[in-house]
């Protein structure tokens, strides 16, 4: 596993920021965490992965058949799905499709990107129920960074992972954590072999 600097580990990460904005294609983005966790996953560890975003998928069934295979892997990877907006602004039935089962433990809903910090307890509470994080696990977030989500609204993501992921980080030293955006393509932000040790207080700053 390779150690970073933190100079050296922003200077790889914002190298590797082309192809986002466009579409949402986010098979693309579940397929790319899903092969970072076959890849890179430790075979003893829980795998998780948490999607955040609009809830308007290019290719809904590809999105859905996408969250399948990777809930039908051995170990299976837990999906939690995060849809930001209410109505016409996030396709709830679209994201709740790829939530594990039961799928009212694994979906959460903000009505929009500025209320996202009250959610930061709801989703600690989906991802690591008390006692936390028993056994190792593997966390790899696939963020949203279509053009229907603004530079504006996309800090507030980046924030918002960026507490929950320290949250989750400093739990246990047996958490890793990797992220993957997507859009028209996919950026491999952290992969799950980059970072070892507790998560930076300043994460926000490389996603």
């Amino acid at each position: 596993q390779k150690e970073y600097t933190w100079e050296q580990f922003i200077a790889e990460v914002t190298l590797n920021r082309a192809g986002l904005g466009g579409l949402t294609y986010t098979h693309l983005g579940i397929n790319s965490a899903k092969d970072d966790i076959v890849n890179f996953g430790r075979p003893d560890a829980c795998h998780i992965m948490v999607i955040i975003s609009d809830g308007g998928p290019q290719y809904a069934a590809s999105a859905a058949s996408a969250a399948d295979a990777a809930q039908s892997l051995d170990p299976p990877i837990t999906i939690f799905s995060v849809c930001i907006g209410v109505g016409s602004l996030c396709n709830s039935n679209q994201m709740r499709s790829m939530a594990s089962d039961p799928v009212d433990d694994h979906f959460l809903q903000s009505p929009d990107f500025n209320l996202l910090d009250n959610h930061v307890t709801e989703l600690m509470e989906k991802i690591c129920p008390s006692p936390c994080f028993e056994r190792p696990t593997d966390v790899i977030f696939a963020l949203d960074h279509s053009g229907s989500v603004s530079p504006t609204e996309f800090q507030k993501v980046k924030a918002w992972v960026a507490n929950i992921a320290d949250k989750v980080a400093t739990s246990t030293y047996s958490v890793r954590i990797g992220i993957v955006t997507f859009g028209s393509s996919v950026t491999h932000v952290i992969s799950l072999t980059q970072y070892s040790g507790q998560m930076l207080d300043d994460l926000d700053q490389v996603i």
